[in-house]
């Protein structure tokens, strides 16, 4: 029995002597092949793929939130034409985006130019009539003194003295009376003449304004013409083509967001 047993227990030694000696040699293959990895990293033959290298930055992260939603602008603004017309260029369409004082559209000019040509004529004209007035009332203010009526009257006079002294013929009196009389009769018609010169004046002078009003509208319709953008923003929409009378031309918006 004694036998039996010290066989049984050397054969339990044997087999843990071999675990250990197993257990042994895989540690040492596993700090073996750790090292000989170290190593290979650190080795200076060791290259690594440059696309998969980069340099160290300092920077900010952003974070991209994914949702579903429509863009509206915070305000629309819709392009009129103050002057009426027929649209002849379009500058740009849906979607473009434009600055204030960009240009949108033009519209046709020939009728405008002929309605400003037109004004500006009649301004001369008014001009021309107030001017003539003025001339008239200051001819009027000169014959409204008669100046030749004292000459004239000392002369016929003299002349009716002569006459009575016989040394003078009755025709060079009558003459020299009715030269009087139209000198008498041209004052007194200038100083009529005053007053409606000077109303001829004044209704020059409002011709004239309005005529420098016609042009001044007539040119702010040529201006009004050139159809330009008042914001910042972008194209929503274009109401018109080219050839069309003019009404809303574009809807602008300004400063879209997402809701």
């Amino acid at each position: 029995m004694s036998s039996n047993g010290n066989g049984l227990a050397s054969g339990k030694n044997g087999k843990k002597r071999r675990r250990r000696i197993l257990w042994s040699a895989l540690v040492v293959l596993l700090l073996g092949g750790g090292a000989y990895g170290v190593k290979a990293a650190l080795s200076p033959n060791h290259t690594i793929d440059p696309s998969k290298l980069a340099s160290a930055e300092r920077g900010d992260l952003a974070r991209v939130v994914v949702a579903t939603g429509k863009i509206e602008p915070l305000s629309k603004v819709e392009v009129k034409s103050k002057a009426s017309g027929i649209v002849k260029k379009l500058y740009v369409d849906y979607g473009d985006r434009v600055k204030p004082g960009q240009v949108l559209a033009d519209l046709d000019k020939v009728q405008l130019e002929a309605v400003v040509r037109a004004a500006s004529a009649n301004l001369q004209a008014a001009e021309a009539a107030l001017q003539s007035a003025k001339a008239t009332l200051e001819r009027n203010k000169v014959d409204a003194e008669g100046p030749d009526v004292p000459f004239l009257k000392l002369n016929m006079e003299r002349a009716e003295q002569m006459y009575k002294d016989g040394v003078m013929s009755k025709s060079l009196v009558e003459d020299a009376e009715k030269n009087y009389r139209l000198a008498l009769n041209k004052q007194v018609s200038a100083q009529r003449n005053l007053l409606v010169s000077e109303a001829e004046i004044a209704k020059c002078d409002a011709q004239v304004a309005q005529a420098k009003a016609s042009l001044e509208n007539a040119q702010e319709d040529l201006r009004n013409s050139t159809i330009i953008s008042p914001i910042d923003g972008l194209v929503l929409s274009r109401d018109v083509n080219v050839g069309d009378a003019v009404s809303s031309i574009l809807v602008l918006g300004s400063q879209a967001t997402l809701i």
